[in-house]
């Protein structure tokens, strides 16, 4: 290249172009300089440049140059012409706005590089210019291979876009492991020309750990620790990049895996610990989950509760989709993050409920008890839950211990414990009940009397609770809750065509007691298959519980276990046929 600028000088080329220089600019000659691209679009003539490339390289051979380093300039050249084309694609792979639009000038201005080189090829076959092969490497070469390593790597790490089909992932994919390959390659020769790069190395470690290559990895990153510890940080924040990458697309195994083996570098560093619970939770892998939160909570409390958010809101996502056990196993790691959380705790009953692991359920609705949040569900819930695992005491223990001043609240918590007694086989506490809502200073809340019927039917005493029901209803004529109630009264008495318009009736409550899945017994007991097959597959989609013998042989009596069992294996073979 200096010989060909001086053969420029040599053939009076510059002379010629000072002049149109000096045109271009409309000025006299000394003037302010123009601005470089334009001078440089100006150019030399065609001729004059392959005369400066014959000249040049003929200089540049009388002191020993081969010609194949000219060669390999063009080539070089030939490399940028596209890049000088084509738009940048990210940051890191691109050359900057001045870079582009001085190459543009000189490709403009200067003939094809295959031009050229066919020139100097046809000057070595003629035996103008000796065939010297061997070349003496650039001394900056390795600067230009690390840069071009780096840049590979900017591209293997660009996120990858949402939507794509599973084609399209495996195709990015592979891409994306193309460009490691390059990136480590071309590293690997900048080091081998010149070892003491720091940046090359470090390019090298993520690269290797982008392919999976992890024992390389952490060879090159230890390498580097003792004397350029910056320079061997960035391969972990790289690592945690690309985990956080996984986790955005639910990629959660891999997730995992790009955070322990940073973590193997950094031990408990915080955002890697925070990372990986995020994976692990997203893995299902509670114990696991378990083990990193607590090392969070002692080491890191802010980045603790950063991870409990995370785990709060998969434990929402996996209640909304039925995946009780998984809702559950989040709303306990969240609880031990954070205890007393409603929010959770209202998860964490509701999944143990639906598991029909009912005793874990009653301890969660006892706790959310026990903090002074007192509505009718919660109660309900906590009386529900003992009804089929520890019976009225812990009920009366705790309604010793509070003082509630709210009448209607009061009575339907002497409601549930007469309910507990009464599937204990103690009805003093029901009749009780009974007998003060009767007479002028009744002040029983007629809606709360339906909840007792529900009790009666409960423990079996299905004549009494038709009375009670059917008192309710007639002073509340429109409570849903009342009318599934006795529709499952009149059910067991083998009342279907009456339970059907009940359980009709009621389709819009949505407690446990499930009117649509008694009117599907209802309608399986009367042959009418069909329906009951249709109501029965819209109850376990929205309730698939009912699909656990352990929970309806709890809750509910015979004839309601055996009808679900014979839908539900006839539901199955029409599943299979299908």
């Amino acid at each position: 290249m200096l010989g060909h600028e001086i053969e420029h000088i040599d053939h009076y080329h510059c002379a010629e172009r000072v002049q149109v220089e000096d045109a271009i600019r409309h000025t006299a000659l000394g003037a302010v300089v123009a601005p470089p691209v334009a001078v440089l679009m100006a150019g030399y003539s065609k001729d004059q440049e392959f005369q400066a490339d014959r000249e040049g390289v003929k200089l540049a051979a009388a002191v020993s140059y081969s010609p194949q380093g000219a060669i390999r300039v063009f080539e070089a050249f030939e490399r940028l012409f596209p890049a000088a084309q084509t738009p940048r694609r990210s940051p890191p792979e691109g050359l900057s706005d001045a870079a582009l639009k001085t190459l543009e000038g000189y490709f403009q201005s200067h003939p094809p590089s295959a031009e050229r080189i066919d020139q100097i090829r046809k000057m070595i076959a003629s035996g103008q210019l000796p065939n010297w092969t061997r070349t003496t490497p650039l001394p900056v070469e390795f600067y230009f291979l690390t840069e071009r390593s780096f840049r590979a790597l900017g591209r293997a790490e660009l996120p990858m876009r949402g939507g794509l089909s599973n084609k399209d992932r495996k195709t990015w994919q592979a891409e994306r492991d193309e460009y490691y390959r390059q990136a480590g390659t071309l590293a690997a020769q900048s080091l081998a020309l010149r070892s003491d790069q720091p940046r090359a190395l470090s390019i090298l470690a993520v690269a290797s750990y982008g392919l999976g290559d992890f024992a390389a990895g952490a060879a090159t990153y230890h390498k580097l620790l003792p004397d350029y510890p910056a320079f061997a940080d960035s391969i972990r924040q790289h690592l945690e990049a690309l985990a956080r990458q996984a986790l955005a697309v639910e990629n959660y195994a891999k997730a995992a895996s790009l955070a322990s083996h940073a973590l193997d570098l950094q031990p408990d560093q915080d955002s890697l610990l925070k990372t990986l619970a995020e994976a692990q939770f997203g893995l299902k892998d509670f114990t696991g989950a378990s083990e990193t939160c607590r090392k969070l909570k002692a080491l890191y409390p802010s980045a603790a509760d950063a991870v409990r958010s995370a785990a709060d809101t998969l434990a929402d996502a996996a209640l909304a989709r039925h995946e009780y056990r998984d809702a559950a196993s989040l709303a306990a790691q969240s609880l031990e993050l954070k205890p007393g959380q409603l929010r959770m705790l209202r998860i964490l009953a509701q999944a143990e409920f639906a598991q029909a692991n009912f005793a874990p359920a009653a301890v969660a609705y006892r706790k959310v008890l026990d903090q002074q949040i007192w509505d009718l569900d919660w109660v309900r819930g906590y009386a529900d839950a003992l009804s089929v695992s520890a019976g009225p005491r812990p009920f009366a223990d705790w309604l010793d211990q509070i003082h509630l001043t709210d009448v209607t609240l009061l009575t339907q918590a002497h409601i549930e414990l007469a309910g507990l007694r009464l599937k204990e086989g103690d009805e003093s506490e029901a009749a009780s009940i009974l007998a003060s809502t009767r007479g002028a200073s009744n002040l029983f809340a007629p809606g709360l009397l339906g909840r007792l019927g529900w009790w009666y039917y409960r423990a079996a005493k299905y004549q009494m609770s038709q009375t009670v029901l059917r008192q309710a209803l007639a002073l509340r004529p429109g409570d849903f809750y009342t009318q599934a109630a006795l529709g499952w009264s009149e059910l067991h008495e083998g009342r279907f065509e009456s339970a059907i318009r009940l359980f009709t009736a009621a389709s819009g409550e949505a407690g446990w007691n499930s009117p649509l899945m008694g009117r599907a017994i209802a309608c399986w007991q009367t042959s009418q298959a069909a329906d009951a097959l249709k109501d029965f597959e819209a109850v376990i989609a929205a309730a698939p519980y009912w699909r656990n013998p352990r929970w309806v042989t709890a809750l509910f009596p015979e004839n309601v276990v055996q009808a679900v069992a014979a839908m539900d294996a006839a539901w199955q073979e029409r599943q299979t046929g299908k």
